[in-house]
C-alpha cells in the first residue's frame, strides 16, 4: 500500500506523570506514517483524491498542545485516531518522541510507537458505544470551552466539523476524534477592531482579545498598539475612546465568527442601541479574506472603515501593507492619509496586552496585566495565507534572541512592582540605590546565569529579571529558553535560564547586585555573573569569565539557544556545549516562559 510519511512535527504540550510535567511545557516531536491509495492521486493531480498532509499535521500540533495526558501511549493513540479520521487513511504508524523526559541517566531518546487500523478503530468504537459507562461522552461533544462564554452545546457550533475543532482547540473528552474527516475545514484571515469608551475600558479590550482567541477554532495572530481617540462628533463631555485592531485566523464562517464577537460583547455589557453612542466593548469585522458582501447583518468589508482613522491607524500599525477592498479600495497607508479624523487619533502604548504604561496617560487606564499575549505585538506580518492556526500558539517567540522587544515587555509587568518585591533597607535596594548613586562608563554586553531547584523557578526567575533591568543603567536585551536539569547525586533537579544585558556597572557592582536579588528572592535561586565584555579578573570577589562555566550545559545549552553565535573567552559556545560532559542531563522546556506559556 502507498505511503506518506510526516516526520518530526514538533510543537510544546505539558504531557507526563510528574507534577512539573502539568505546569511547564515541553517539547514533543511526532513521525507518523499513512498507508492509502495514492494511484487515483497520481493520475488526477488533485488534492482532492488524496489527503491534506499539511492539515493532518496540524491536528498532530493541535493534540500536542491540548489537553493534558499522562502517558505519551495515550498522546499517541490520540493522534492515531485523528488521523484514521481521515477516510482515505486505511492504516497509521505514529511514533511519539519525549526528547527531554525527566530521566536522570544519559540517554537520547524516549519514544512510543502505535499502530492502528480502521478496522481497529472501529472495533473499538463499537466496544464503547456498547458500554454505558465508557469514554464516549467526549464523542458527543460535552467538552466544554468557556473561553467566550459557549460551549459545544450551543446552537451555532453543533455541526461535526465545528465539534472536532472544538475538541482540538477547547480540549474536549478524550475521543474528541470522533467526525475528525471534516476537521479540514479552510483556514480564513480576518481583521476584527476593538473599541469602548466605558468603564476599565484597556483591561476589557484585554480579555475580548483573550475571548476572541478561545473562539472554536480561530487564533489570534496579531495585536495592534492601543490607540486614544477623541469622541469626535458626539456630544461634548463624552468620553474618550480606546482603540486597537487584531488580525485572527479562522476556521469559522464570517457569519459564525460574528456570532462569536456578539456573544463576548454581550458579556462584557454592550447594550446596542445606535452607531453613535458610548459604549463598554464594540468589536467589528473589518475584513474576511477580502470578501465581498451586501447583507444587511454583515457587510464586508466594514462599510466605513474606509474613513475611520481609529481603525486604519491600528490595522497600519499591525499590518503595513495591508489593503482594504470594497467600493473604497485603497491601501490602508493611502486611506488613512486622506481620513478626516487622521488627527484625532493618538497612540498612546504598544505593549498594552502585558499591562505596559502608556506613553501618554490615559482616560481609562487598564490593570497590570499577565503577559500572555506579549509576543503576539506585531506577529501578523509573518502569517503568510493559510498559515497554520495551531502552530500559531507555539511561535510566541518574545523570549528568544538578543534583541527580544516582546520579552522585555513581558518582564515590564514584574519591573513595574520590582521595587515594592524589594524592601527598604534589603541588600537588594541597597545596591540599587548604590547603582542609581554612581555615574557609569558606557554600557558593556554581560551574560548572566539563573538556576534554581524551586518548583516556582519560573517566578523566582522572572523578579530577578526584573529587579536586573530595574538598576540603573540595566537593559535587558535577551532572554533564554528554559531548561530542565536532570541531577544524578540525588539532589532535586533543577530549571535554568541565561539573560544578556547591557550594563554600566563594572563586574564587581554587577555580581554585588545579583548577590542582593539573591539574598531577597531566596528559596535556592543562583544568580551568576558568566561574562563581561572586555573584563578578565580572578580576584576572590570576582572572577569574570565564570570558570566552570565553559563546561556546565545548563549553561551553555541556553546561552547557544539565545545566541548563537555566543563565545565564551574565545571558544564558540556550541562547541563548548558539544564537550561538556553534563550535557545529557539538560533539555529544553520552552522558549515562551517569559510571557507565559498558554492562552
Amino acid at each position: 500500500m502507498d505511503q506518506i510519511r510526516l516526520t518530526g512535527i514538533r510543537a510544546a504540550g505539558r504531557h507526563g506523570v510528574l507534577d512539573f510535567e502539568h505546569e511547564r511545557a515541553q517539547t514533543f516531536v511526532v513521525d507518523a506514517t499513512l498507508s492509502l491509495d495514492l494511484s487515483v492521486a497520481g493520475r488526477t493531480d488533485d488534492l482532492h483524491d488524496t489527503v491534506d498532509y499539511g492539515a493532518i499535521a496540524k491536528g498532530i500540533v493541535a493534540i500536542i498542545e491540548g489537553e493534558h495526558v499522562d502517558l505519551i501511549e495515550k498522546l499517541a493513540d490520540r493522534i492515531a485516531t485523528m488521523i484514521l479520521g481521515y477516510s482515505a487513511v486505511a492504516r497509521v504508524q505514529v511514533t511519539v518522541h519525549k526528547p527531554n523526559a525527566p530521566i536522570v541517566v544519559p540517554f537520547d531518546d524516549v519514544s512510543v510507537t502505535v499502530e492502528r487500523s480502521r478496522e481497529t478503530v472501529s472495533r473499538e468504537s463499537q466496544s464503547h458505544a456498547q458500554d454505558p459507562d465508557g469514554a464516549s461522552a467526549g464523542v458527543r461533544g460535552e467538552g466544554r470551552c468557556h473561553c467566550a462564554g459557549h460551549s459545544a452545546d450551543d446552537e451555532d457550533f453543533r455541526n461535526p466539523a465545528d465539534r472536532a475543532d472544538q475538541g482540538v482547540v477547547c480540549g474536549a473528552g478524550d475521543d474528541y476524534a470522533a467526525d475528525t474527516a471534516n476537521i479540514a475545514r479552510p483556514v480564513h484571515h480576518a481583521v476584527i477592531a476593538l473599541g469602548g469608551n466605558q468603564g476599565d475600558v484597556a483591561a476589557t479590550l484585554r480579555d475580548a482579545v483573550r475571548c476572541i482567541d478561545g473562539l472554536p477554532s480561530t487564533q489570534v495572530t496579531g495585536v495592534s498598539p492601543l490607540y486614544r481617540t477623541d469622541a469626535w462628533g458626539m456630544p461634548a463631555g463624552t468620553a474618550e475612546f480606546l482603540n486597537a485592531v487584531v488580525s485572527v485566523n479562522t476556521k469559522l464562517s464570517a457569519e459564525e465568527l460574528l456570532r462569536g464577537l456578539q456573544r463576548i460583547e454581550a458579556e462584557h455589557g454592550r447594550v446596542r442601541t445606535d452607531h453613535w453612542t458610548s459604549r463598554t466593548l464594540d468589536l467589528d469585522i473589518i475584513d474576511f479574506d477580502g470578501m465581498r458582501s451586501d447583507d444587511p447583518d454583515l457587510t464586508l468589508p466594514h462599510p466605513r472603515a474606509w474613513q475611520r482613522a481609529f481603525v486604519l491607524g491600528p490595522w497600519l500599525a499591525l499590518e503595513p501593507d495591508a489593503e482594504l477592498g470594497g467600493a473604497h479600495a485603497g491601501s490602508v497607508a493611502q486611506l488613512l492619509h486622506e481620513a478626516s479624523d487622521r488627527d484625532h487619533i493618538d497612540e498612546i502604548s504598544d505593549d498594552w496586552m502585558v499591562g505596559g504604561t502608556a506613553s501618554r496617560d490615559t482616560s481609562s487606564p487598564g490593570t497590570a496585566d499577565n503577559a500572555t499575549y506579549g509576543a503576539m505585538r506585531g506577529h501578523a506580518a509573518n502569517a503568510a495565507d493559510g498559515v497554520n492556526i495551531d502552530d500559531a500558539r507555539g511561535v510566541r517567540d518574545g523570549a528568544r534572541g538578543a534583541d527580544s522587544e516582546d520579552a522585555r515587555n513581558a518582564v515590564a509587568d514584574t519591573t513595574a512592582n520590582t521595587e515594592a518585591s524589594l524592601p527598604e533597607g534589603t541588600a537588594a535596594s541597597r545596591a540599587i540605590a548604590a547603582a542609581s548613586a554612581q555615574s557609569r562608563p558606557a554600557s558593556r554586553r554581560a551574560v548572566i546565569s539563573l538556576d534554581s531547584p524551586s518548583t516556582g523557578a519560573e517566578n523566582q526567575f522572572r523578579r530577578a529579571i526584573a529587579a536586573i533591568d530595574n538598576i540603573p543603567g540595566n537593559q535587558v536585551e535577551g532572554i533564554s529558553p528554559l531548561y530542565h536539569v536532570s541531577q544524578l547525586d540525588g539532589l532535586p533537579d533543577k530549571m535554568a535560564a541565561v539573560i544578556q544585558i547591557f550594563t554600566r556597572m563594572d563586574a564587581r557592582d554587577v555580581i554585588a547586585s545579583l548577590g542582593a536579588i539573591e539574598e531577597s528572592i531566596g528559596d535556592g535561586l543562583d544568580l551568576d555573573l558568566v561574562d563581561m565584555e572586555g573584563v578578565h579578573c580572578d580576584e576572590p570577589d570576582c572572577k569574570v569569565p565564570w570558570p566552570t562555566a565553559h563546561k556546565r550545559a545548563a549553561v551553555l545549552a541556553p546561552w547557544l539557544e539565545m545566541d548563537p553565535d555566543a563565545h565564551l573567552d574565545g571558544d564558540p559556545v556550541s562547541f563548548l556545549l558539544a564537550m561538556a560532559p553534563d550535557t545529557a542531563q539538560v533539555g529544553f522546556l520552552t522558549d515562551n516562559w517569559i510571557i507565559g506559556d498558554t492562552l
